[in-house]
């Protein structure tokens, strides 16, 4: 009966010691972040790579960089320790506009980065797309104005502080170049569609576990379009 007893205790401590993942993610951004359950893409994918993650995200719609600074729970979030991995995610338009990146981006990415770096976590820049059609009324009259413009801000951020960048709207421009069909964006030609979610999840995974060897089918996006994104 001891016997039996020390085995099945040995047996819980074996499955407590698996249950620990290798990533342990922070995303912090707004709804380019939650959108179509993303940060679960990435734990799917990651999984089919052999590399366990487990994500937690602080993303109220809307929400800028230099707010997120200044919010109480982030600070409090990051300042536990308990992520190695965190994920900022500006709002989708603000890098775009200099006046306005150099005034709270700049700074904001700065400050969040400090943070992180003394709570001992990798930081990854998550650069977002273009809209679909550009932002005319900020002088973006197309998505490949709007892209150019929020790639090089996320260029700067990177190059001030240090981390890697995930480069999921380089990676739409990709599919576009390609000459595929598939469709990126949300019907408000702002958000992704599931595809674009999709997109911007093989990004972020490969910036926290390296070159990826597989790509899951999710949801709408099936085993061909999942490799065919992978392979861009």
């Amino acid at each position: 009966m001891m016997r039996l007893l020390l085995g099945l205790i040995a047996l819980m401590a074996l499955a407590g010691c698996g249950g620990e993942a290798d990533h342990n993610v922070l995303f912090i951004g707004n709804s380019h972040t939650w959108y179509n359950d993303m940060p679960d893409m990435v734990e799917e994918i990651a999984d089919a790579n052999g590399v366990s993650i487990d994500t937690h995200m602080i993303a109220p719609n809307g929400t800028y960089l230099h707010e997120h600074a200044e919010n109480d729970e982030v600070v409090e979030t990051i300042n536990s320790g308990t992520y190695d991995i965190i994920i900022f995610q500006e709002q989708s338009v603000a890098p775009a506009i200099p006046q306005f990146a150099s005034v709270n981006t700049y700074p904001a990415a700065q400050q969040l980065d400090h943070l992180a770096d003394r709570a001992g976590a990798q930081v990854i820049w998550y650069q977002t797309w273009g809209w679909k059609n550009g932002f005319p009324d900020q002088g973006f009259p197309t998505y490949e104005s709007m892209q150019n413009a929020v790639s090089a801000s996320y260029e700067r951020i990177a190059s001030d502080n240090g981390g890697k960048i995930a480069r999921a709207g380089d990676a739409f421009a990709a599919v576009k170049a390609s000459g595929s069909d598939l469709e990126l964006y949300n019907a408000d030609g702002s958000h992704a569609s599931e595809t674009g979610s999709y997109v911007a999840a093989l990004e972020i995974t490969e910036a926290i576990v390296g070159p990826l060897a597989e790509a899951p089918s999710i949801g709408d996006v099936d085993g061909d379009t999942a490799e065919f994104l992978l392979g861009l």
